[in-house]
């Protein structure tokens, strides 16, 4: 099992106080040097005191659950499900033999209203699918590769020249399950476009702010995704997926009318659409 830790800790860009797996931390830095918008809490701290800083990989913390809960949630709405679906999950505890993590069962819920991203090459497993292996339950494969979440550690594994790699700069699960969904969502849409930034945008540190400047509420980041240079944007009918990383940017946008999908490719994006 994970031994956690009380205090102050950074994880997906923001800082909270509470229990954080102690094991997982990468270093440190001085809660006076943090920017206002990135304390997640009321707690006061003294001159001097740190926060803990979190790999990326990483058992999630209870705000990071409530985090995927309400990014889950909000996906669901865009796909004209109001909420996540009711789910039994006794017999597949029963058949595995252990109670389902929370993240697992939050996922489960919100694939039970977007059935979709259960078929296809790269998919989430249904509930009948889920396998244990090695300590990893299986619940996502791509193409015979399986994705698993550490029942031990608590992190993201991944299934690599035969045996199972933990890699702590890797992604969480909280980025995979809303990564995977809204990639899944984007290419669902009746129309979708695929292109690559020029300018600004594709060098910035802080795309998102861009980002958010040229769509102001028009196309609304998903902030419970917190994932470096990627992005989620979304609303109902329409997703976007942008990935940055300094020396390009690629961005795939899908929506349930041509003309919506137009709206959401305005100049400012410098953005060459493959054809």
């Amino acid at each position: 099992m994970v031994r956690m830790k009380q205090g102050f800790y950074r994880a997906g860009g923001r800082i909270h106080y509470g229990e954080y797996p102690e094991s997982q931390v990468s270093g440190w830095m001085q809660l006076s040097a943090a920017p206002p918008e990135m304390l997640a809490t009321d707690r006061t701290f003294a001159k001097g005191e740190r926060a803990d800083l979190l790999f990326p990989n990483h058992k999630l913390t209870q705000p990071e659950m409530e985090d995927l809960e309400r990014g889950l949630r909000r996906i669901c709405r865009c796909l004209g499900a109001e909420e996540l679906g009711e789910v039994d999950f006794s017999h597949t505890e029963c058949r595995l033999g252990l109670t389902l993590p929370q993240e697992i069962k939050l996922l489960s819920r919100a694939l039970a209203q977007v059935p979709a991203a259960m078929e296809g090459k790269e998919r989430f497993l249904s509930l009948e699918e889920l396998t244990l292996d090695q300590g990893n339950l299986v619940f996502y494969k791509i193409r015979r590769t399986p994705v698993g979440l550490s029942l031990d550690r608590g992190a993201l594994m991944r299934y690599y020249k035969k045996e199972w790699r933990y890699d702590p700069e890797g992604e969480s699960f909280l980025c995979c399950a809303l990564d995977r969904l809204a990639v899944w969502a984007v290419e669902a849409m009746p129309f979708c476009r695929a292109g690559r930034i020029k300018g600004e945008l594709r060098a910035t540190l802080r795309p998102e702010r861009l980002l958010e400047k040229i769509y102001r509420e028009s196309f609304p980041r998903l902030e419970e995704y917190q994932n470096g240079g990627n992005i989620i944007l979304c609303r109902p009918g329409a997703f976007g997926w942008f990935r940055q990383n300094g020396f390009y940017a690629d961005i795939r946008i899908g929506a349930d009318s041509e003309a919506l999908l137009e709206q959401l490719q305005p100049p400012e994006l410098n953005a060459v659409w493959e054809e």
